[in-house]
């Protein structure tokens, strides 16, 4: 274990440490009844790539997990490290069992990047629903263990150390220059402190990044998968200001496609026929007229 300034804890030490806390996470349940724990969790991996045979491959050589909660007024980081799969197996089934996650009762875990994790977990863990917005690019992937891993990347739109920069409540930062990439690793390749507290601090702006969202936007409930569903949620209240308390017309249309599922958004009539006349919204035209309302510039935009 690290020696220095590193707070990063045994897998031992975690999971003691978040059986004494886990009464005290708070939880969150959506309109969908769907419970979450009110919390941030990130994931990070360390890899290495070389050729073989002419052919690019890479392998995982450390692995990086993280809680963050209040603690008597204290934002708390919890973070563990690892060195194989199996190590990380055998964690996320204690914190599984530890939280008493099922179907509807979940921990969200943000991984920066999670297309680029994706290629290396999608075979390690047994998956029960997992959402692409393109080929190989998930935006969040659930394990049988209901565990929910989605993309910090895809909802901040910038780098891990911008996005550090960006932080208003919870300062810390990316460490830079302090991870030689050109050195071949493996599980069993010493890592020196400053290496470990490298991997420490990406967990970090992770928690930080999105414990703030969660301040921002009032539960881990509410954060859109994507920064643009920012955009969206603005839309909506600008386009139907009479439906406030229709915000989540929005309903999922699954079509199962290899056993993952692939999602589309729709507009649910059947929450307000009333209010929702069809010759104003059946066409695309009657959509973008109203659309274009909030323009500045056109056709008397704002």
């Amino acid at each position: 274990m690290p020696t220095s300034d590193i707070t990063l804890k045994s897998n031992a030490d975690f999971i003691g440490e978040l059986i004494r806390v886990k009464d005290k996470l708070p939880l969150i349940t959506t309109n969908k009844k769907e419970t979450f724990f009110n919390i941030p969790a990130g994931f990070d991996i360390e890899t290495s790539s070389f050729y073989v045979k002419g052919e690019k491959t890479a392998i995982m050589y450390e692995w990086t997990f993280g809680i963050g909660y209040i603690e008597e007024g204290k934002f708390s980081q919890l973070i563990t490290y690892g060195r194989t799969w199996d190590q990380l197996d055998t964690l996320l089934s204690c914190i599984a069992g530890v939280l008493d996650l099922r179907e509807r009762k979940r921990l969200v875990v943000y991984v920066h990047n999670l297309p680029y994790e994706w290629q290396f977990i999608r075979k390690r863990f047994s998956w029960t629903k997992v959402f692409f917005m393109d080929d190989r690019k998930p935006v969040y992937a659930i394990t049988s263990d209901c565990i929910e891993f989605r993309c910090s990347l895809k909802l901040s739109g910038k780098s891990l150390a911008n996005t550090a920069k960006d932080l208003l409540t919870y300062k810390t930062e990316k460490m830079v220059g302090d991870l030689d990439y050109t050195l071949i690793r493996h599980s069993g390749t010493p890592l020196t402190d400053q290496e470990l507290k490298y991997c420490e601090h990406d967990i970090k702006v992770i928690l930080c990044y999105i414990q703030e969202k969660i301040e921002q936007d009032g539960n881990i409930g509410q954060i859109p998968l994507t920064k643009t569903g920012y955009v969206r949620r603005y839309c909506k209240r600008a386009m139907f200001p009479e439906m406030e308390e229709n915000f989540d017309a929005y309903e999922d249309v699954e079509t199962e496609a290899v056993g993952v599922c692939r999602t589309e958004r729709v507009l649910s009539r059947r929450l307000y026929p009333r209010k929702c006349p069809p010759s104003e919204f059946d066409s695309q035209e009657g959509w973008l007229v109203r659309l274009l309302q909030f323009v500045p510039g056109v056709h008397g935009g704002v």
